[in-house]
């Protein structure tokens, strides 16, 4: 399946960024900007939610751990997301409700990782734009850009 295929590439992309930077630019947060850190965390706390649903549950992803260990310590949120990854991408779908403010919604697994999918390429927009403000390391142009927009691009190329 290609979501499969498309949420493993964007998390190899944010390890591949995130495993080439030094631990204080990681942990910087600019002003009222949250980190780099935060944003990873965030984004692999609702995939851990959504890892841990199963048939007929519910998940509400307001409900999240907020494991500060994961904003500061680069080695501990890498090793977590290979793991996610490999336990994510191997679930089959199955049907589930999620939670918000109280509200029951009917879904499946594959609707809510494509959202996250999306979620995670939200992210990944912003901590690429936050890192071309802070440092001078290359970053892959492919961060944070959905698969519609490359496409997009590839055929939509101005002179």
């Amino acid at each position: 399946m290609k979501l499969y295929g498309n949420v493993g590439h964007q998390l190899d992309m944010l390890l591949e960024t995130i495993s080439g930077l030094d631990d204080d630019i990681y942990r910087l947060r600019n002003g009222e900007r949250s980190s780099v850190g935060a944003h990873v965390r965030h984004v692999v706390e609702c995939l851990q939610i959504l890892e841990q649903a199963s048939e007929g549950s519910v998940i509400d992803f307001s409900h999240r751990q907020r494991n500060k260990q994961l904003e500061v310590d680069k080695a501990l949120v890498c090793m977590e997301i290979k793991r996610l990854k490999g336990s994510l991408l191997r679930k089959e779908n199955f049907e589930l409700q999620v939670s918000n403010d109280g509200d029951l919604f009917d879904t499946t697994f594959h609707r809510e990782l494509l959202a996250q999918h999306e979620h995670l390429v939200h992210h990944c927009a912003i901590i690429k734009i936050q890192l071309t403000d802070c440092c001078d390391k290359p970053l892959n142009p492919h961060l944070g850009m959905a698969k519609s927009t490359l496409e997009y691009n590839k055929t939509n190329v101005s002179a």
